[in-house]
């Protein structure tokens, strides 16, 4: 019997984490933005969400690191 797993290059795979990170930190600046001129001041929440972009940045650019790793491991039949 055929197994059938799909498969993504290593290429298409960056591209795809790199468009939705571009995605969520548009959107997190544009929150920030719009937070900032409707209340003209930042408060603890905000100081949250800006650690939480952080965190997601600091993920996929550690994602990034290992991805080559991550393509070589796949690749290798057990």
């Amino acid at each position: 019997m055929e197994t059938s797993q799909v498969r993504i290059s290593e290429i298409g795979f960056k591209v795809g984490i790199g468009l939705l990170l571009g995605i969520a930190v548009a959107l997190a600046i544009g929150r920030t933005y719009i937070r900032i001129i409707q209340t003209h001041k930042i408060t603890v929440d905000d100081g949250f969400f800006f650690f939480a972009v952080v965190t997601l940045i600091a993920g996929t650019t550690t994602l990034y690191i290992d991805i080559p790793y991550l393509f070589v491991q796949q690749n290798v039949d057990p």
